[in-house]
């Protein structure tokens, strides 16, 4: 006799079911792990296949699902008893866990299927040939072997695309040739980590990509955590208007530079930009405010000040849960996710040039496994570092490219205009603005 706990969990069944119910966002992440048949509890079948009916429908509780059910709900147990399904939906991030949980359930009754079978029509003459199909048929995934087809056609597609668009970046360009030649650009569904210590310009750099961005016509959701909006507008204005920020502090602008100043916000109110800059914000705030805006990227910063999902977590936990709920939310919404993210202090005590690397990554090394692009931006002139191999350091920049997933790693040299706030590739300046920028 099997034992019932290897071959199921009504329990995890329940917790799944109303994970989904209360966290409907995670039904896209499950449904390609589980079929109804995964289930081993008739009801629970029943429940889940009410709930991926309505996959896709912006509102999903546990109200609408006993609709779906109409009469078979009296045999389930009622609404109260649906309703206690929720109690079970302790985390939305289990959802995935749940569902493995599930899956190997299934499998174990698989594989007792598959050897029971075997042993029977062993015993009634079969062939080895014959057990072997039976064993391969019944053991295999299904819902694995279903998908693989539309994954290929997806990977073909894709190869197509690459050709056709040779010499153009694969995804969202940076804006910065460099960066292009050596990732492709922001790719749909992947998460970009840029990393740095306070003061390195992380803020500036993710403010220029942002505008590089829209100026090719695309939209840019800019969850703005630490800074408010009006800064971040105004770091944008001074460079499109190539005035020296720094005199905002004693009111010396010129009637020239207000000009150019009242250009560039006329420029940026026809920009596709929505930022929000409400600070303490949750993963689900700024995962809700993206499914409504339907932006072509989201930009978030920085990781470390976003909230925590529930009380009494740990910096590391928070971390960790919020790095992956960010690469969750660029597969779910399939767009490309900039989070930027502290270092920790390590950099400081390393050596003459102090320069950073992935291990300095704050609080957590799930942000390593979690992100598809890590960039590490590095200025040596922050430490009072004047010269590096020889070399000045005055207005030098790299953007270590320390994880790639679809190319080679690397760095990237890049300007920093201080006056102006502004990254740009060096390659990119023009000899008026090297001498006017004093390079």
């Amino acid at each position: 006799m099997v034992d019932l706990d290897i071959i199921s969990s009504v329990e995890t069944e329940k917790a799944l079911l109303g994970c989904l119910m209360v966290f409907p966002e995670m039904i896209d992440q499950v449904v390609p792990m589980l079929d109804v048949e995964h289930f081993y509890n008739n009801d629970n079948k029943e429940i889940y296949e009410a709930i991926i009916s309505l996959r896709g429908n912006k509102e999903i509780t546990y109200l609408s699902v006993a609709h779906v059910l109409g009469a078979r709900l009296e045999v389930i147990g009622g609404v109260h008893a649906l309703s206690g399904y929720l109690d079970y939906a302790a985390f939305r991030f289990e959802a995935r866990e749940y569902a493995r949980v599930i899956s190997e359930k299934a499998r174990a009754r698989r594989i007792i299927d598959a050897t029971n079978l075997a042993a029977n029509e062993l015993s009634a003459g079969a062939s080895l040939e014959e057990i072997e199909h039976i064993l391969l048929d019944l053991t295999e995934n299904p819902k694995i072997n279903a998908l693989s087809s539309s994954y290929a056609d997806e990977a073909m597609q894709s190869f197509q695309e690459v050709v056709e668009n040779r010499g153009k970046s694969r995804g969202l360009s940076t804006g910065y040739s460099d960066l292009d030649r050596k990732m492709g650009g922001f790719d749909k569904g992947e998460l970009t980590v840029l990393a740095g210590r306070p003061s390195m310009g992380k803020t500036a750099l993710a403010i220029g990509l942002a505008y590089k961005i829209l100026r090719e016509g695309k939209s840019v959701f800019f969850a703005s955590l630490e800074m408010t909006g009006r800064a971040l507008v105004q770091r944008m204005a001074y460079n499109l208007a190539r005035v020296d920020g720094q005199k905002y502090n004693t009111g010396e602008f010129t009637p020239d530079e207000l000009q150019k100043l009242n250009r560039a916000c006329d420029e940026i109110r026809t920009l596709p930009l929505i930022i929000d800059d409400m600070g303490g914000q949750s993963i689900d705030e700024v995962l809700a405010r993206a499914r409504q805006l339907e932006p072509d990227i989201v930009i978030i910063d920085y990781l470390q000040l976003m909230a925590a999902s529930r009380k009494g977590m740990k910096l590391y936990e928070k971390t960790t849960e919020n790095s992956l709920a960010c690469k969750n939310m660029a597969k779910r919404l399939n767009i490309p996710i900039l989070l930027l993210s502290q270092l920790s202090r390590a950099p400081e005590t390393r050596g003459k040039s102090r320069r950073p690397q992935m291990s300095d990554l704050r609080e957590s090394g799930a942000i390593e496994q979690d992100a598809d692009h890590v960039w590490l931006l590095y200025r040596p002139e922050v430490y009072g570092i004047k010269e590096l191999h020889g070399a000045s350091t005055e207005n030098f920049a790299e953007l270590i490219v320390a994880k790639n997933r679809n190319g080679p790693i690397g760095s990237v040299k890049l300007t920093f205009l201080k006056q102006f706030v502004h990254f740009e590739s060096y390659a990119e300046l023009s000899p008026y603005e090297r001498m006017e920028s004093g390079i």
